[in-house]
């Protein structure tokens, strides 16, 4: 399993993905997300509605390593919690407002709790950068030279 296989399934347990009275589980969408492109409607608190749990894991794993890749300093705190200002608690100018920010209109979220069982699950620290725990981008195949191209 990838590092993000791996992070959106303690995603999905936080999420209670595995409870079926849960909305994770009941609109296939084991992170409760807004919407993405496989997503086929909203339910009545604005979470994505998917004709399969693929999928919503497939929406899932490619919003986290877009987020990952899009904001090179992340740690795994800040990826729940977001960038934001410790006085104010406003996202800072140009900065990341997080997964599951505490400001959430929708409910209250504990991105602080969310990030230490994530990372229990995934055995690294909360203050760990993620971009790190990626592979690197698939290599241009004309950089290996003129006979690795077809």
């Amino acid at each position: 399993m990838s590092f993000i296989q791996d992070f959106v399934k303690w995603c999905m347990l936080e999420e209670g993905f595995n409870l079926p009275h849960k909305a994770a589980w009941n609109n296939n969408n084991p992170l409760n997300l807004n919407s993405g492109p496989r997503c086929k409607g909203r339910d009545a608190n604005g979470h994505g509605i998917y004709a399969s749990i693929a999928d919503g894991f497939a929406d899932a794993e490619e919003l986290v390593e877009e987020i990952i890749r899009k904001h090179p300093e992340i740690t795994l705190s800040t990826f729940f919690a977001g960038e934001r200002d410790p006085a104010t608690g406003a996202v800072i100018a140009g900065g990341y407002s997080g997964f599951a920010p505490a400001a959430d209109p929708r409910g209250a979220n504990a991105p602080l709790a969310y990030a230490e069982f994530v990372g229990k699950g995934l055995g690294i620290g909360i203050a760990e950068a993620l971009l790190p725990k990626l592979p690197l981008p698939s290599v241009i195949p004309s950089l290996a030279g003129p006979s690795a191209v077809k």
